[in-house]
């Protein structure tokens, strides 16, 4: 448990309470329920002003201080949590994870338009939101050579129809393989591909997230009696670039480098 005080939000706690439960001797077989707590307290870019702006140009006319006496609540997220981890065989393992979240005082802008065609935003606590899903995850190991298969569901809906959140909405569907081979103990081949659909948020702020295939390989190597490694690698192996991202009061974006080659070299003392 914590709690914590802060003179421009309110006074706020998070915490975590978790219980696991092994359904057998060997514990090969673990279940277990959460509940926890959690905020964000808005940032001053967001409690200190509100802008006006002339449609369709989009230039901004002037900006002011929020109206005297507004208050910010921070954002509350509070979740429960199922799950379930279990050893099948000498060769098979499984998770699966549930949860269900609610989301109170989302932070975003509310606008309004008048006659002139001015319109003013100011950035506020909009309304909450519902999220569910689950996650599961199958592996198979045999000797060298480790398998997982993983895929996961994400439910959101917030009270509003399409209020313009300052947050990015979760891709409802993701999916992945990774593998990792091990050669005469030393060389370790890892390969790790994901998949995420695209969402359409509608009226956020931030822009909303494609659909996206990444795959990522590296090659390493132990040496020294297994006291340094040197690893050569390849992310993103699918992507070129990666799409610009534009937060609440930017303009502008910057793509940034997907497809990156690396090298590292590290040692444990």
């Amino acid at each position: 448990m914590r709690g914590d005080d802060y003179s421009e939000t309110t006074t706020d706690w998070s915490g975590r309470f978790m219980a696991l439960y092994a359904m057998d001797e060997q514990q090969n077989h673990i279940v277990r329920a959460g509940f926890a707590r959690s905020f964000r307290s808005p940032s001053v870019a967001l409690r200190e002003h509100n802008s006006s702006y002339l449609q369709p140009f989009g230039f901004s006319l002037f900006e002011t201080d929020v109206p005297e006496g507004y208050e910010w609540n921070n954002e509350g997220t509070y979740s429960l949590e199922a799950g379930y981890a279990g050893q099948l065989s000498d060769n098979f393992s499984l998770n699966v994870d549930t949860y269900y979240q609610r989301m109170e005082d989302l932070a975003g802008a509310r606008s309004s338009t008048n006659i002139l065609g001015v319109t003013t935003s100011t950035l506020q606590n909009l309304c909450g939101a519902n999220s569910w899903g689950a996650e599961t995850s199958l592996t198979w190991q045999y000797k060298a050579v480790k398998l997982t298969g993983w895929y996961a569901y994400n439910g959101f809906e917030t009270d509003e129809f399409a209020p313009k959140l300052r947050s990015t909405f979760p891709s409802q569907h993701k999916a992945g393989l990774s593998g990792r081979y091990i050669l005469d103990n030393e060389w370790i081949f890892n390969a790790n591909y994901a998949f995420q659909n695209g969402i359409n948020a509608f009226g956020t702020v931030v822009k909303d997230p494609q659909t996206l295939h990444r795959l990522d390989l590296t090659l390493s190597r132990k040496f020294a009696k297994g006291t340094g490694e040197f690893m050569v690698g390849v992310s993103d192996v699918l992507n070129k670039t990666a799409d610009a991202v534009y937060d609440s009061g930017n303009m502008t974006g910057l793509e940034t480098p997907g497809r990156t080659f690396f090298t590292r070299l590290q040692f444990t003392f």
